[in-house]
């Protein structure tokens, strides 16, 4: 229904500007088809426009019920990272709460949203740290902790830093993950 879809839209920050139904009527059947006309925000119409898979993908795990509903899907269009990435944000921040971080859930989403650039960069330390692909793993790992350390020196509330400080420091406390699984 258009009252389940509309908020999905909200979630990765696109406005449907229409919306038009089709009917068709395959084999004696009877089905409906609804296109709409979405108005992305900033910097995602430049990912949508290069990378449009990655709002599709993100997208069908959204209405399969693989991956949560929810504001951080605006990293996919904001961070150009994939579902999967963007869950391993989430995973880290939910986390997060459940040590009981002096940062509030609502307050952690926002600073998240607010800072696209380095979730990609705690991705790349993530990913340099379990991807099996990853060739010279010691240096992706160097690398992507500079880039997050670099980034970490513009942080202006002591908020931020508690958050991203914890979330980096979770990543290079994890000793295994099952993100990299094939076979699920």
């Amino acid at each position: 229904t258009l009252s389940d879809i509309l908020p999905v839209f909200h979630n990765f920050n696109l406005t449907a500007i229409s919306s038009s139904a089709t009917t068709v009527h395959p084999r004696g059947g009877k089905l409906f088809i609804d296109s709409f006309l979405l108005s992305p925000e900033g910097k995602a119409k430049e990912i949508i426009d290069t990378e449009p898979q990655l709002l599709l993908e993100a997208l069908k795990a959204v209405f399969d019920g693989t991956v949560s509903n929810d504001s951080l899907n605006r990293l996919t269009l904001t961070s150009g990272l994939s579902w999967k990435q963007v869950d391993i944000i989430r995973a880290y921040s939910r986390y997060c709460r459940q040590l009981k971080v002096s940062v509030s859930a609502t307050r952690t989403r926002a600073l998240l949203l607010m800072h696209p650039i380095l979730c990609n960069r705690l991705v790349s330390l993530f990913e340099a740290r379990f991807d099996p692909n990853i060739k010279g793993r010691k240096k992706a790992v160097s690398k992507a902790l500079s880039l997050i350390d670099q980034s970490m020196k513009t942080l202006r509330t002591h908020d931020e830093d508690t958050l991203f400080g914890i979330m980096r420091n979770l990543i290079l406390s994890t000793t295994r993950t099952n993100a990299f699984r094939t076979d699920k």
